[in-house]
């Protein structure tokens, strides 16, 4: 998937801004410590910024640029830095850890 498909989907999830949602919980999880740098672009309508920074961190990191192309496609993504919050589906299972099934 190119850079600006990547783009476009990262700054309506991330302005949308829905916790909960999958794609807003998603790129939060990926992007880290970058989410909040890429949330204020959104928050203030920048979105020259918010697709600089975004691609800077796509060119740089395969693995994000991977996962990312994964959600955005409707994929599930392996997100392990989560160790709090709510679990919620539509219907669907979640795995956690040793393939230890909720859902």
């Amino acid at each position: 998937m190119d850079l600006t498909t990547l783009t476009n989907f990262a700054w309506s999830a991330i302005a949308g801004g829905v916790v909960g949602n999958a794609a807003y919980d998603g790129l939060k999880a990926l992007t880290g410590a970058g989410f909040a740098r890429l949330s204020g672009y959104t928050a203030n309508n920048q979105q020259t910024e918010f697709e600089i920074a975004l691609q800077a961190m796509l060119e740089t990191n395969q693995t994000l640029r991977d996962s990312l192309t994964q959600l955005a496609m409707g994929g599930t993504g392996d997100i392990s830095t989560i160790t709090t919050g709510n679990i919620s589906t539509t219907g669907g299972s979640v795995i956690v850890g040793n393939r230890n099934s909720i859902g």
